[in-house]
């Protein structure tokens, strides 16, 4: 096939910098289209294309490295280059952003709208690409657990993987067609400052896998497949059923964090309510607080709306992690009760934009919260921004193990310091 028979002199530079023609050489580069979306929203495509061009860019960046390389060539195509990874990985991620995008946009993946193609050589003006088989796809699938995933054994220490506490319950997640997942899953107080108290405590989770030589590594959330993302969180209900019977006290509120993708689908949600419903007759709804991971940026109310809808009678509330202002004012009727802002990442959030994220939520009546609070510069950053909520290792390390919720003021992190 002949794909952007005329490329603009500026990505033809972009693809020579960056070293299209070895790659392509090595299998390594791929073109992927979104023209389903396009057919699917026909005249209104062109107030879509820029949020698909978004969600498109946002979702390979999540997990590039340093070599990897996007760019859009037309309306509906993306070139993507992935020099690091063999072949056959290359093809898994590229199928990957395939299913997530399609996923997204048109709430489903139907096979002929995957549309990928290996670039043969770039030549002239033009590129020249040969369209993948659904064979050639059905074998990168199979490879992309163990292209995507890193790994443990379980005899590592806990310490190893960036964990705050001791971790609680180690358990296996077995594949039929790759390797096994092992979690780690651990409780992170959440400190509310209003209250004076730690009221509530975070589920938190290292996943990971043993990789082909041996070395043991945590894979990083946003890697999982949309199914692993759904295990993970039904594992989650069930080690939130087992801290609750087993608490020496009153059973403490739990935040139980979900990704967005792993409900992307209806299996997926409808698997996870029908846990969430036995919880609500075995009267724990009050205790059980989600909160909505990797949600897309620029995500339409109305598509979070809908799913809050389906899942808020069966918990306390729910919160969602964002990044970008706009999201919070755009989620303002979803039914949302917080958002939150995580200090990890990329680019770490500046203090006028922790002010104004919590400023931001305030107006419209949610509570902030800010999570990974590793020092006391950071906690002072965020009580000063007017912050409700806060988490992370700094508050672990002060507050101790115990999952029993109890006050706890400025003065007790201080003094425990």
């Amino acid at each position: 096939m002949q794909l952007a028979a005329s490329l603009s002199t500026s990505v033809w530079e972009m693809l020579r910098n960056a070293g299209a023609a070895q790659a392509a050489e090595r299998g390594q580069v791929h073109v992927i289209s979104v023209a389903a979306i396009r057919d699917a929203v026909g005249a209104r495509w062109t107030r879509h294309q820029d949020l698909v061009e978004d969600f498109v860019l946002r979702a390979f960046k999540r997990a590039a490295r340093d070599d990897d390389f996007i760019v859009r060539v037309n309306d509906a195509d993306f070139i993507l280059i992935q020099p690091g990874r063999p072949a056959v990985g290359a093809l898994s991620r590229a199928s990957q952003l395939m299913r997530e995008t399609l996923s997204y946009f048109l709430g489903a993946v139907k096979a002929e709208d995957v549309r990928i193609a290996i670039v043969d050589r770039l030549q002239g003006d033009g590129v020249e690409a040969t369209a993948v088989s659904a064979d050639q796809l059905e074998r990168a699938a199979a490879d992309r657990p163990r292209d995507l995933s890193d790994s443990l054994d379980g005899s590592a220490p806990w310490e190893r993987f960036g964990v705050a506490s001791p971790v609680r319950k180690t358990l296996l997640i077995e594949r039929p067609n790759a390797a096994n997942l092992r979690v780690l899953f651990y409780l992170e107080p959440v400190w509310n400052l209003r209250q004076g108290a730690v009221a509530a405590f975070r589920i938190r989770s290292v996943v990971l896998q043993e990789a082909v030589d041996g070395e043991v590594l945590p894979i990083e959330p946003e890697d999982l497949t949309p199914r692993c993302q759904q295990e993970l969180a039904l594992r989650r209900i069930g080690f939130a059923a087992e801290v609750w019977d087993n608490a020496s006290g009153p059973p403490p509120a739990l935040h139980l964090p979900v990704a967005f993708h792993g409900l992307t689908h209806s299996s997926a949600r409808t698997a996870f309510i029908a846990r969430l419903a036995a919880l609500k007759e075995a009267g724990r709804q009050r205790l059980m607080i989600l909160e909505l991971t990797d949600v897309p940026a620029g995500l339409p109310a109305v598509i979070l709306s809908g799913l809050i809808t389906q899942v808020k009678p069966f918990c306390r509330g729910l919160l969602a992690h964002a990044e970008d202002l706009g999201d919070i004012g755009r989620w303002r009727d979803t039914g949302l009760c917080g958002v939150v802002r995580s200090l990890s990442g990329e680019n770490p959030p500046t203090l006028d934009h922790l002010k104004r994220f919590a400023a931001t939520a305030r107006d419209v009546g949610m509570a902030a919260a800010y999570y990974d609070v590793g020092t006391h510069s950071q906690f002072m950053q965020a009580w000063a921004a007017g912050y409700s909520h806060l988490s992370g290792e700094l508050i672990s390390r002060n507050f101790g193990e115990p999952a029993v919720p109890q006050r706890f003021a400025a003065r007790d992190l201080y003094a425990s310091g």
